[in-house]
């Protein structure tokens, strides 16, 4: 989600004053995440203990973020950073693709592995 409202710039790109406004919107952006993953974590047990299928409770889950996520999307404010004008877009757009490249291999790397250890954790209990 940060990588959205604040994408990542190469070097030369950015003012030393706006290092302060950047790092508290990254901050704001990454906290929203977490009390959106509790809240939706809350909703689940909810309507889960109701008896509430699979099914709806997933739906319900996908709504709630997507709704979260966009709400928090128009709130925030842009990225304070100018891309200047000699600095070739093919180089932003490249380094903006390859942080984002990475940034993929981070978060499906560690969704695997805890995916992977939640389940050897269930098999053990059950």
């Amino acid at each position: 989600m940060p990588a959205v409202i604040i994408p990542a710039n190469p070097p030369r790109v950015g003012a030393r004053g706006t290092v302060t406004n950047r790092t508290a919107i990254y901050g704001a952006l990454l906290l929203s995440g977490v009390v959106i993953a509790l809240m939706t974590g809350a909703v689940v047990w909810a309507l889960r203990d109701r008896g509430v299928g699979s099914a709806p409770v997933a739906v319900a889950a996908s709504f709630l973020v997507v709704t979260l996520r966009g709400v928090v999307m128009i709130l925030m404010p842009e990225s304070p950073d100018i891309v200047p004008p000699d600095m070739p877009m093919s180089l932003v757009v490249r380094f903006r693709l390859a942080s984002l490249g990475q940034l993929l291999v981070l978060w499906a790397g560690m969704g695997l592995v805890g995916g992977w250890l939640l389940d050897r954790a269930l098999r053990r209990k059950a």
